[in-house]
């Protein structure tokens, strides 16, 4: 598994902090660890608030060290997080629910999606229209095991049409994905919001089709284990609030978030020319934005799970044989954590933003 343990303070943020009526992180020596597991095998657009972040030292300022680990999907992350051997992760509600039959105890604390990630695209000049026209088509997924086939079965079913194994193929995510599609290995591409940012950025244009039901109910967020919350509550509020604070901070300055991200992952960076590299960023990250929760605004409580979407979707995953039993909405998500992340100051960071 690639680990990378994130820096604090690159040179940017060092000169922005040290201005003026800013308040000076805590010393490293006084923080308290925190092991995010990524559901990613590497750095994706869906990080930059934990890169933004940590370039300007807001863990810090909490006096937390964040230690991000990079799996392969969220399964894993929520085997990862059952074992003991991590305390948080940004994961949907399906790993956590077919881990809670095996054990799994923790809490969605923080709300990262208003919409349900998963729905089915197809290329915008496609002369499939309708769900309807894809009977009896291909339907490219990231694997077998992704919770991406169950809702792509769902949106199917609901048109009327008996879907099996054999109308799906396992194309993985981000170019493969885009080449399957694009050569016409694959007539759609069932995945989640942020394996569908390739797409854009690869200059194809998409139309998709969204489930009928819980299209408008955001599938997860900020999961934090039971151990976690009960050992690292202080930590995981600091977590949270520099978190929120990031994400306010992209809403004001996107370019020069995506700039810090670029800091903080290299790699991440793709285009020759500055500007080409910027114009791919950007256009993936508007792609992401699009499916978050609203932006934090002052005045306004950000990130609040609502436990009857919640119950609505475990509906929807019961319906498709994803699970066996209904779970309480009680035993997935929780708010204790919410006051505390949104106890930010927007004025600084607005003036951070608009700093040169």
């Amino acid at each position: 598994m690639f680990l990378k343990k994130l820096a604090f303070a690159g040179a940017m943020a060092a000169a922005w902090l040290a201005s003026p009526g800013m308040i000076p992180p805590v010393a490293a020596k006084d923080a308290t660890q925190v092991i995010y597991q990524s559901a990613a095998s590497s750095p994706t657009i869906g990080i930059i608030p934990i890169g933004v972040a940590d370039a300007l030292g807001f863990f810090e300022e909490e006096g937390v060290e964040l230690e991000v680990r990079y799996g392969q999907g969220g399964p894993m992350a929520a085997q990862i997080l059952a074992t003991g051997n991590a305390d948080m992760s940004q994961i949907t509600y399906e790993p956590f629910i077919k881990g809670y039959e095996q054990g799994l105890r923790g809490k969605y604390v923080l709300a990262s999606w208003d919409i349900l990630i998963y729905y089915i695209g197809v290329p915008a000049d496609s002369p499939i229209k309708t769900v309807e026209d894809l009977k009896g088509k291909l339907i490219g997924v990231p694997s077998m095991a992704s919770a991406s086939v169950t809702i792509a079965r769902s949106i199917l079913r609901s048109a009327g049409i008996t879907p099996d194994d054999s109308i799906f193929q396992p194309v993985g995510i981000s170019a493969s994905a885009v080449t399957a599609l694009t050569r016409g290995q694959i007539d759609a591409y069932a995945s989640f919001h942020s394996a569908f940012a390739s797409f854009p950025r690869a200059g194809v244009e998409m139309r998709y089709f969204r489930h009928p039901v819980a299209a408008n109910i955001g599938n997860g967020g900020y999961f934090v284990s039971q151990k976690a919350i009960e050992e690292k509550h202080e930590a995981i509020q600091g977590v949270l609030r520099a978190l929120v604070k990031a994400q306010y901070f992209i809403s004001l300055a996107p370019e020069k978030a995506i700039r810090l991200y670029w800091e903080q992952y290299p790699t991440t960076r793709i285009g020759g020319s500055d500007e080409e590299a910027m114009a791919k960023a950007m256009s993936e990250l508007s792609f992401d934005q699009a499916s978050i929760v609203p932006l934090p605004v002052p005045g306004q409580t950000y990130g609040h799970v609502d436990p009857k979407g919640v119950e609505t979707y475990l509906g929807v995953l019961k319906g498709e044989g994803y699970i066996d039993e209904t779970i309480p909405a009680s035993e997935v998500v929780d708010d204790q954590f919410i006051k505390a992340a949104n106890e930010i100051d927007f004025d600084a960071i607005r003036a951070l933003a608009e700093r040169d």
